[in-house]
């Protein structure tokens, strides 16, 4: 940045100023000057930071400013980037062609900086723990395990091992992007909050998270041996027991110590409300993991830490065969054979029909990282897992084998390209045939719509396809606000695709206009992120004011921040204490009607005009519901 080149500016945005006060005869209350303050992200940047005489250069511009009319320098990512670090774990390491490879728990849709492209930039890095010894240049990747996932390269780096931190510096500026994290159920990294000497987690998940799921026939749930059942993995299990969606549960990291085997079934089947049968089982775990018995093949397949090389499979029908020893040692083999004897015992045969009623979920064993029991966990996932199921609509059930092509839309991505305001409407196609430059009928607009571009996703990868077939999904472009979330297309039937809900939420807080001039570009604002499923809005009857609700705590920030840069409109957000947000309705009206003015000042309405409770408190909502019986009460708008 040149300093004096910004005093220059500030004085002349201030002469402007004065300049429309004198010719309109209208005061200017402050003027918001963002510079754009320099950053040095990167070691090999020629600045590293702001000198003394530039920053009295700049206080001494802003203080004379400030003499005709209020200045208030906004420093937004110079402020933020020093805030921030971005931790992630070494997973593991490999060398392809000559270069060397770090792969982390993280990636590209973790972290950004401004300036990086393809990771040729080397920002600022500690190593944690800090060794002597040996430089060695590396290149430091994330879970996707591509060329597109490289965070940075030529990273030198001394004695790095497997389980070492890594933690990038000046990080707070551009936090996680959202990108097609979600979509693909990569996970969006924690983020912790320090103040003072506390620290807290925010957590955070969007309810569109929860919609994927309701474009899906079937369900792979991951479980860290470790950690076991998570709160958002109950929240996804909830539902997928909504549509009894078939689940399979894959229990990872078991090349780390974790919880006892049959402690994690029992949490399962505690925890997600669901039998399990387990369908590998491993052969101890951590450091002396030998691999897992294929139960549902019959097959002993013995762990390699290395994802590069095919782990060796042993056929073997009867593990009461010495020959188990010679693989596994004696010690470890007569635990197998008890534990299998348990389980058998235990657990009754997998009924494929109960799988697929989702009231059965096959357990496999392995570790994702070193891409071992994957292989198992997807052979028996494409001997079980259904076919593209029948879709229910008002009017009727749609089956996948009508010639007929519809679908419906269950998630809209706004703004993926903020440059040319760009939006991606996901369909899925529920039966016929999908196909480019065909005209199909939009239901709520009633109208034909062609698609040039209809795109399909893999990891970072967008193509251009040229026809889709039942389950598949394919991303529609959208800049004009032409879809919303449940909307229908079809070969010109008019059918109402069901079974798109919002959820209760479980934070609450009112938003508020913070600037008067710009109310109209706020409700548009509002709309349409309510529309891509960001969040919920409701109306309090009571006094008419705008409450969102949200799952997770960072959304009300994603809400501001995407307001005032998407749609140029202020927001400012005041507390409300709520416990739950539920939809209520009734066969009787008079109760119904009774219940409203009783409950008045806890009453909303959604944006689609349904009668919402506002309970404050657990206590509440349960005396609600004793009092009033003819009234039924839902956590979910599907009802």
């Amino acid at each position: 940045n040149n300093f004096k080149k910004m005093a220059e500016e500030l004085s002349e945005v201030v002469s402007f100023a004065s300049e429309l006060k004198s010719i309109y005869d209208t005061p200017i209350e402050r003027i918001e000057y963002g510079p754009g303050l320099f950053i040095s992200y990167f070691v090999h940047d020629k600045r590293q930071g702001i000198t003394e005489e530039e920053w009295e250069i700049f206080e001494n511009a802003a203080a004379k400013a400030s003499e005709t009319v209020p200045v208030t320098i906004e420093l937004g990512r110079f402020l933020a980037a020093e805030t921030g670090y971005y931790v992630t774990e070494v997973m593991d390491e490999k060398s392809n062609e000559g270069v060397n490879y770090l792969l982390t728990d993280g990636g590209i849709h973790q972290i950004q900086y401004d300036g990086q492209i393809g990771g040729m930039s080397i920002p600022h890095i500690t190593q944690v723990p800090a060794r002597e010894g040996h430089e060695k240049s590396w290149s430091i990747g994330g879970i996707l395990c591509t060329i597109n996932d490289v965070m940075v390269r030529n990273v030198p780096l001394c004695d790095i091992k497997i389980g070492d931190r890594l933690i990038f510096e000046k990080a707070g500026a551009y936090s996680a992007d959202e990108g097609m994290a979600l979509f693909l159920s990569h996970e969006l990294p924690a983020v912790y909050i320090l103040s003072g000497e506390e620290i807290h987690l925010a957590q955070d998940f969007q309810e569109d998270t929860f919609r994927t799921l309701t474009a899906v026939d079937s369900v792979i749930i991951v479980v860290d041996c470790a950690k076991g059942v998570e709160a958002q993995t109950r929240k996804l299990m909830n539902v997928c027991r909504m549509r009894n969606t078939p689940v399979i549960v894959f229990v990872n990291k078991m090349d780390r110590n974790g919880n006892n085997p049959f402690d994690l079934m029992d949490e399962l089947e505690k925890e997600l409300n669901i039998s399990v049968r387990p369908l590998s089982w491993p052969i101890n775990q951590g450091d002396k993991f030998k691999g897992v018995y294929n139960l549902y093949e019959k097959r002993l397949d013995l762990y390699t830490p290395n994802k590069q090389q095919i782990s060796e499979s042993v056929a073997f029908e009867d593990i009461a065969n010495p020959e188990l020893e010679k693989y596994i040692g004696e010690e470890d083999a007569t635990q197998l054979r008890e534990d299998i004897e348990l389980i058998e015992g235990i657990y009754s045969d997998l009924d494929v029909n109960e799988y697929l009623a989702g009231k059965i979920a096959p357990v496999f064993f392995g570790s994702a990282l070193n891409n071992f029991g994957i292989k198992e966990l997807l052979d028996c996932f494409c001997q079980i897992a259904p076919a593209p199921q029948p879709t229910q609509t008002i009017e009727r059930e749609v089956k996948p084998t009508e010639e007929n092509f519809s679908g419906f839309v269950f998630k809209i991505h706004a703004n993926m390209d903020p440059n040319h305001r760009s939006c991606i409407a996901f369909v899925k196609i529920c039966s016929g045939k999908f196909e480019r430059n065909v005209n199909y009928k939009h239901v709520r607009h009633n109208k034909m719509l062609k698609f040039s571009n209809p795109t399909c996703f893999m990891a970072q990868k967008k193509e251009t396809v040229d026809e889709a077939w039942p389950g598949d999904i394919v991303g529609l472009p959208d800049n004009g606000g032409t879809f919303k979330i449940g909307d229908t297309l079809t070969s010109g039937e008019n059918i109402h695709f069901k079974g798109l809900p919002s959820f209760s939420p479980e934070m609450f807080k009112y938003i508020e206009n913070d600037d008067p001039m710009k109310a109209k570009q706020l409700n548009k604002g509002i709309e349409q992120l309510m529309d891509e499923g960001v969040a919920q809005v409701f109306t309090n009857q009571f006094n008419g004011r705008k409450i969102i609700g949200t799952v997770g705590q960072l959304q009300f920030e994603v809400i501001q921040y995407r307001l005032l840069h998407e749609y140029n409109a202020k927001c400012r957000w005041e507390p409300i204490s709520l416990y739950k947000a539920c939809w209520v309705e009734s066969d009787d009206a008079e109760a119904l009607e009774t219940f409203k003015k009783r409950k008045y000042q806890f009453m909303a309405i959604d944006k689609e005009g349904r009668d919402v409770f506002l309970a404050d408190s657990g206590y509440i909502l349960q005396m609600a519901q004793s009092d009033f019986p003819k009234i039924r009460f839902h956590f979910s708008s599907e009802f």
